[in-house]
């Protein structure tokens, strides 16, 4: 379920960008952006619930997907350094 409403919710977050071009706010496209993000995150959870339920190797999920969220972070933190030294 988790998976649907992400995907759904990309499409309609993605839907809001149009009028907030036309509107040309600001305010718009960060909420667009907000609730973008929002639904990915939806998106990756479920994703990663099912995955690691559907594994071969269940006792290893959690710990696997401890640290795929780790380098995650990881590269948020580094991107934002890398790209503010540019």
């Amino acid at each position: 379920m988790a998976v649907v409403l992400g995907l759904v919710g990309m499409a309609g977050s993605a839907l809001v960008f149009v009028p907030a071009a036309r509107l040309e706010s600001y305010g718009v496209f960060l909420v667009a952006l907000f609730l973008l993000a929002s639904s990915i995150t939806l998106l990756q959870v479920g994703r990663e619930s099912v995955r690691g339920l559907s594994s071969d190797r269940r006792a290893t999920a959690s710990s696997r997907l401890n640290l795929v969220q780790a380098f995650n972070s990881m590269g948020t933190t580094l991107a934002a350094a890398f790209l503010a030294a540019c």
